[in-house]
């Protein structure tokens, strides 16, 4: 399940830009990123989870995943991120 590690990575870089986000005063944005980061890294610890179990409902995690990347995008494409990280 490397994919849900790649995520995750991307989830953790964008704490840093969160952080100068909130260095700069811009708090609506940064509280939108930690949303969406809370939101993402929530299912992939689900992910993480489920993927212990030997006999995992591929079908679930695949859902889940798809979630994870989404929100993920969602982060990095966000207007916030793109005007000041």
């Amino acid at each position: 399940m490397s994919r849900i590690d790649d995520y995750k990575s991307e989830l953790v870089q964008t704490t840093t830009c969160e952080i100068e986000l909130l260095k700069r005063g811009q708090f609506k944005c940064a509280n939108e990123i930690l949303k969406y980061r809370r939101e993402a890294t929530l299912r992939a610890y689900i992910i993480d989870c489920l993927i212990e179990d030997d006999d995992y409902d591929e079908e679930i995690v695949n859902y889940l995943m798809e979630q994870v990347k989404e929100l993920t995008r969602m982060i990095v494409r966000n207007k916030c991120i793109q005007s000041y990280c």
